[in-house]
């Protein structure tokens, strides 16, 4: 078994890091995939304490039929088997564009599957040592849409369904359709909440079910930007929560679509939303993750927004929250860190003092590992169920999952895994920034088509004991900036008229 302890060795061996005492221990079992190409762990859901899991894996074509499996697993004193027989998701290949579009969710307690394949869904339940199919529902899909995804709530009794109507996956309009489960059948309720854009993200539902996020290109069908909504199930109907949300979006020219991703703590006044970017920028495709927190009607950034590494990296993808809203996991699963290829990086994240703080860091150790291209956090934040879906050992991309257990007393210290990033606050500013977590080396500031409009050359003597530096850009137009020390990750940085 290759645990977290291999990882940072390797981090060691090619960042000269000095090795400290880890927090995240994996646990007794490793999962791989059987086949190559088998991509095992490339979604994963899981029950709230994290003692039920379901992995998606693939096989290759055969007769025109694409092979995706569903497999559920038990966590029993650490010790994790699979529970029944895996769920064959068959695609046939020659009547849908969707090839691998097999989606699905667990509810809170691990006795409800909803899998969406072959433009139907299927509720499943373990009964009798096996999973069963309790209702079938065919509900029209546009045959070429690749966004139809759905959000089942923790109690597994309320499912929100993203559908496009358009005439082709970007052009048309979008609803959201929900359904309620009363007296063993799913009933749709008659509201219908419409979005007349060209694009949209995914939607997530809160644990009771009683409260939705989603998200649309924004404003008036412009993709460079995403409004983030929040709406409360009241009166038979989504009435929306607080202000409208507008993010860049990260884009990557197409190649990975909208990553524009995020979700509830438990109580619903806590979000987190990862792959927030700009594509517009000279340091195109970079993303963050920003935490909100509903105060007075109203939104507001709770804690520095966090930013990924480099162009491309996919951070915040793939993002998880737990149940108080204390801590956050965000994934890189396309980091290119190690000066490999694709092998991915988790990091995780506590809220401490006004700021969020790197608690622990995982990193893939090969090339084309995807570490963290799914992942699954329990709602205590103390287990973390980690895919690494290209993973390769028997097999070439055969996939792997990994239980982490995350339940150490301190955070990691700086230099023990890749490093934590300096980060900027205010941000937006109108002029005065205070720079954390930054080392000496040259700093420079790039406006948006790449000029070098500012540098500094950063001394030890010009940093404070706690690691943070006050600089007066004042003097530059209000505008998007991007700052970088040394060859670090870029920042994006905002300042506005004074």
């Amino acid at each position: 078994m290759k645990t977290i302890c291999k990882s940072i060795l390797i981090l060691l061996f090619f960042t000269n890091i000095i090795p400290c005492e880890l927090t995240s221990q994996v646990l007794q079992n490793t999962i791989y995939g059987e086949f190559r190409n088998n991509y095992f762990g490339s979604k994963i859901k899981s029950s709230e304490d994290g003692l039920r899991f379901a992995v998606k894996s693939q096989e290759s074509l055969e007769n025109d039929i694409f092979h995706e499996y569903v497999t559920i697993y038990k966590n029993e004193n650490g010790v994790i088997s699979q529970l029944g027989d895996k769920i064959d998701c068959s695609l046939n290949f020659t009547e849908t564009i969707d090839r691998g579009y097999v989606f699905f969710d667990l509810s809170a307690d691990g006795e409800v599957l909803m899998i969406w394949y072959n433009d139907k869904y299927f509720h499943y339940e373990f009964k009798n040592n096996e999973w069963e199919i309790i209702h079938e529902m065919a509900i029209y899909l546009n045959p070429t849409s690749i966004r139809a995804r759905f959000s089942l709530s923790g109690d597994g009794r309320t499912l929100c369904i993203l559908n496009s109507n358009g005439s082709n996956a970007f052009i048309g309009y979008y609803e959201i359709l929900t359904y309620k489960y009363i007296n063993e059948k799913w009933v749709r309720q008659d509201f219908e909440l419409i979005q007349d854009f060209d694009s949209t993200g995914p939607v997530e539902l809160s644990h009771d079910g009683n409260s939705l996020i989603h998200s649309d290109s924004s404003p008036e069908g412009n993709a460079e930007y995403h409004q983030v909504k929040v709406y409360d199930w009241l009166n038979n109907q989504w009435t929306k929560k607080g202000n409208d949300l507008l993010l860049e979006t990260s884009w990557n020219g197409g190649q990975f679509g909208l990553l524009i991703n995020y979700d509830f703590a438990k109580d619903a006044k806590s979000i987190v939303i990862g792959g927030i970017g700009d594509d517009t920028s000279f340091f195109m495709n970079s993303s963050s993750v920003r935490v909100y927190e509903y105060l007075n009607q109203n939104w507001v950034q709770k804690g520095q927004e966090v930013f990924g590494y480099h162009d491309g990296d996919a951070f915040g993808v793939e993002v998880d929250f737990s149940n108080d809203g204390s801590r956050y996991i965000v994934s890189a699963p396309f980091i290119d860190e190690l000066g490999f290829s694709l092998e991915g990086v988790v990091k995780i994240y506590d809220y401490s003092d006004t700021e969020w703080t790197l608690y622990d860091t995982i990193a893939g150790i090969e090339p084309f590992d995807l570490c963290g291209f799914s992942f699954a956090m329990t709602g205590d934040g103390n287990t973390l169920i980690l895919g690494c879906a290209g993973y390769s050992e028997s097999y070439s991309q055969q996939g792997k999952v990994d239980v982490y257990s995350l339940d150490g007393s301190t955070a990691i210290s700086e230099g023990s895994s890749l490093n934590a990033n300096p980060y900027i606050y205010p941000n937006p500013t109108n002029g005065i920034i205070q720079i954390k977590n930054i080392k000496a080396g040259e700093l420079k500031l790039f406006n948006q088509i790449g000029l070098e409009v500012f540098s500094q050359s950063i001394l030890p003597a010009d940093i404070s004991a706690s690691k943070s530096l006050e600089l007066d850009l004042g003097a530059l137009n209000a505008g998007v900036y991007f700052l970088q020390i040394e060859e670090g990750p870029t920042q994006k940085l905002v300042i506005v008229a004074n």
